[in-house]
């Protein structure tokens, strides 16, 4: 099976899951902490977590932006 451009000749595909499964989970624990520090740092709001969403989604909205998806 031939390797996509840029990747190296040795990984494999059990590699590219992992990495495929490893970095959605990072983007969400990421969002986990800000909402997690923003709560703890600033004074209770409710509508906190709706900012750290949008921005979530914001990033989701512009990782995805292209047209070959």
């Amino acid at each position: 099976m031939p390797t996509p451009a840029g990747e190296p000749a040795g990984a494999s595909a059990w590699t590219r899951r992992a990495a495929w499964l490893a970095l959605p989970a990072l983007a969400s624990l990421g969002l986990v902490a800000a909402t997690d520090h923003a709560s703890h740092a600033i004074a209770p709001e409710p509508r906190l977590w709706i900012a750290t969403l949008a921005l979530y989604l914001a990033n989701v909205v512009l990782a995805f932006d292209h047209p070959r998806w």
